[in-house]
Formats: C-alpha cells, structure tokens, sequence
C-alpha cells in the first residue's frame, strides 16, 4: 500500500468512526428528549397546585434537544459529503455515501420535500406531541392573570417554529455542502500548494475535520 493510499484510507476510517460518534449522540438525544419532558411533565401533574407556566416546561425543555439533534444532523451531513468527494468520486474509498445518497434523493428534494422531512422527524413529531399536551393542560390558564400567562403559549409555539426552520435547514444542508466540497477540490485542482486547504478549513467552520484537509492537501502536492 503506497503513502497517499494510506493516508486516504486513515482519513476514510476517521471520518467513518467519527459519523457513527455522531449517529450515536443522535440516539442518545432522542432518548433524553423522550424522558426528561416526560419527567417534568409528570412532576407538573402530581403536584396539587402547580405554577401554570410549569405545563409549558416540558415543551420548552424538549425543543433545546431538537436543536442538537439538527445540528447533529447537520455535522453527519458535512462528514458525508466530505467523504462523498474526496473519497467516492476520487476512487479513494467506499462509494458507500454516494450509493445511499442517490437511494435516498439527497439534493434533489423539493420544499415540500424537505419541510416534510423537517417536522415529520421524529423529534419535531415528539416534541409537537408534548406540545400539543402542554397547551391542552394550560387551556383555563390561557389567557392568564398576566401578560407572561397569555404570551407563554405564544412564545413556546413560537420557538417550535423556530425549531422546524433549523430542522429542515439540517436536512436542507446537504445540496449546499456537497456543492461546497466541489468547489473545495476544484480549488486544490488548480492550487496544489495549499491553499485549497485553507479554503476547506473555512468552509468547514468547526475544526473537526484539519487533519483531513492537510493530508488531502500533502497527497496534492505530491
């Protein structure tokens, strides 16, 4: 096995391992978003006279771990892509990414298409029932006594939305990153010397993925 062969292949398996670190974390938040607004939500009806705003916890509390389950999504998406060209297309690895994108009609989705996937996923579905139970055992409390009694169900409705925008901008992702990455290899294309991999590290905006791009680089140069 020759050094740039090598190289690729390490590359491959790191960034493999690091999807399935991501996928795993994904489930661990599915499962923190089934139990703790549960638990809350438990809590709020075995108390005699609870706060009325304590209904509205589990909803709140639920739609944090949907963020970071998206933006999860969206971390795995980065990493797929990037194996997608500088592995599949490059012949450096399995065509493993590319064959399940194509299966599953990856970046040829229409919005309908895409919202669908946005608040049909399981947390969005998860976290509009706990939403929809939250407003229905605040109803005689809406609206209140206050201004924060009547604008709570709002502003946690509100926040929802909010959610299922960057959900479906996880799924949404996936056109503009591969798009990206193309534009990344092209760059190193005409710029063997490195600085096609400085516009890699930019494009990232997180630093997991440094290394890759200085081996991509070095086998470039060579």
């Amino acid at each position: 096995m020759t050094q740039n062969s090598k190289s690729h292949s390490d590359e491959y398996k790191a960034l493999r391992d690091e999807i399935l670190f991501l996928l795993r974390s994904r489930i661990q938040f599915q499962m923190l978003l089934v139990v703790a607004p549960a638990a809350l939500l438990g809590t709020a009806l075995s108390l005699p006279e609870p706060d009325p705003l304590l209904y509205l916890a589990p909803a709140l509390i639920a739609l944090p771990v949907v963020v970071r389950h998206s933006s999860l999504t969206k971390l795995m998406t980065r990493n797929d892509t990037y194996l997608m060209v500088f592995h599949d297309v490059a012949g450096n690895g399995s065509t493993w990414e590319t064959r399940l994108a194509e299966l599953e009609g990856k970046g040829r989705q229409s919005w309908s298409s895409l919202l669908a996937q946005g608040f049909l996923s399981f947390p969005m579905v998860l976290a509009g029932i706990y939403l929809l139970v939250c407003l229905f055992l605040y109803r005689d409390y809406w609206p209140g006594s206050g201004p924060l009694q009547s604008m709570a169900p709002l502003i946690v409705l509100f926040f929802y939305l909010l959610c299922g925008v960057h959900a479906v901008n996880a799924v949404r992702s996936f056109g503009g990153l591969l798009r990206d990455w193309k534009q990344v290899a092209e760059k190193e294309q005409r710029d063997p010397s490195g600085e096609g991999a400085s516009l890699m590290a930019a494009s990232i905006g997180e630093g997991g993925m440094c290394e890759g791009a200085n081996s991509i680089s070095e086998s470039g140069s060579q």
